[in-house]
Order: C-alpha cells, then sequence, then structure tokens
C-alpha cells in the first residue's frame, strides 16, 4: 500500500488527481494516525510526498473545522449546541 500511495502522489497533488477525493477523505486519518504511531520512523521513512500530502491535509481549514475539539459532556444541566457559533 506504501509503495501505491507514494506512487500516486509521485504524479498527482492528490490520490485521485489534481483535486481532493472522498479517497483522499477516507484514507486520512488512517494515514494520520500511521504517522503517529512511529514518528521517528515515519519522518525518516522515503515517504516524501505522502508526509506532504498529509501535511497538506492538516494544513487544510476543512480539517481544522472538522476536527474542532468540543467540551466533555459531563452530567451536568449545561447544553451545548454542535457548530454553535459563540
Amino acid at each position: 500500500m506504501r509503495a501505491r500511495l507514494g506512487l500516486l502522489l509521485a504524479q498527482h497533488a492528490y490520490l485521485m488527481g489534481d483535486k481532493v477525493s472522498l479517497a483522499d477523505y477516507a484514507i486520512l486519518p488512517l494515514v494520520r494516525q500511521f504517522a503517529r504511531v512511529d514518528r521517528q520512523w515515519y519522518l525518516q521513512a522515503p515517504l516524501p510526498h505522502l508526509r506532504n500530502w498529509l501535511n497538506k491535509h492538516l494544513q487544510d481549514q476543512r480539517f481544522a473545522k472538522a476536527m474542532a475539539k468540543y467540551p466533555q459532556w459531563l452530567e451536568t444541566n449545561e447544553e451545548f449546541l454542535f457548530g454553535h457559533a459563540d
């Protein structure tokens, strides 16, 4: 799989071409977790295109919005609406 991703990303900015697709979003959580498990190995591995692809997604505003942290649910009567702008 690693070689296949590297080959695809060497040819295009995203997995299916030059536009982000569902394939990119589907595999993003797996690659993100993979990169964190053994950080030293990931950083020195011959994966420059994959690292660039992941960094591009991590810097994207859509990713930041999707990964917004919400307060923990506690057994209080406090109401919290997801996506509610303060």
